[in-house]
């Protein structure tokens, strides 16, 4: 009568595989949340930029700098950027808002 089953080498080496696949994907997550982050970063901030110059070639100026201190679930009418941008984005990690300092150059070099 023959035994069947799996022998201890073969077992040893199915758990080593599992265990390097497994260390693998803890080390590449990390990383493919961050890289997904900067990428929902960078759409956000081509978002508000669009909405920026928009809203200088109305008014004639930039808005004010507390305009994005109210991001994620404020309605699009409690803001000051609300024609040109639905709702103000978030950090996609911490949820916090994204700062927005204005400053005159026009007293810089050059001018």
């Amino acid at each position: 009568m023959k035994n069947r089953g799996f022998t201890l080498i073969e077992v040893l080496i199915v758990v080593a595989v599992l265990a390097i696949l497994i260390i693998m994907a803890l080390l590449l997550t990390p990383r493919q949340l961050e890289k997904a982050r900067d990428g929902q970063r960078k759409s956000d901030l081509q978002k508000i930029k669009i909405a920026f110059e928009d809203y200088y070639n109305d008014n004639g100026c930039y808005p004010s700098a507390d305009v994005l201190h109210n991001c994620g679930g404020v309605s699009p009418s409690d803001h000051e950027l609300s024609p040109y941008l639905q709702n103000i984005p978030c950090d996609p990690k911490d949820q916090s808002y994204y700062l927005y300092l204005p400053f005159d150059n026009s007293s810089g070099p050059g001018t």
